[in-house]
């Protein structure tokens, strides 16, 4: 069996590392956000997009992205785990937006639309 240089062991070990700290921060991210209580308000949706992240991945992955103006003047924004979230909403809409939120991280739980 072939013999690793310290050189291939420090980017293997870098490599974990990178992996590790990622995971722990999602972790620790859900978690914090999940003992968060709901918050529930109006809100009319004022944007739709589609945006791609990271390097390599640019040309493949995108992002699906729901803005919201709530009915106190401010804006959330959302990147949307389930596509079928995003595609079900049109700009304009209003309703009532759920969500959790928590220094900075926000979660989106729902969106029902006002009957029209």
């Amino acid at each position: 069996m072939p013999q690793l240089s310290t050189s291939s062991m420090l980017g293997i070990a870098i490599v974990i590392g990178i992996i590790f700290l990622i995971a722990s921060t999602h972790y620790t991210r859900g978690k914090l956000l999940k003992n968060q209580p709901e918050i529930s308000t109006k809100a009319r949706l004022i944007s739709k997009d589609k945006e791609s992240f990271g390097f390599i991945t640019r040309l493949f992955m995108k992002v699906h992205v729901l803005t919201f103006l709530l009915d106190d003047g401010r804006e959330k924004r959302f990147t949307m785990k389930k596509r079928w979230q995003y595609d079900q909403v049109a700009i304009n809409d209003t309703g009532t937006l759920r969500y959790k939120e928590v220094e900075g991280m926000r979660m989106f739980i729902d969106f029902t639309k006002d009957d029209q």
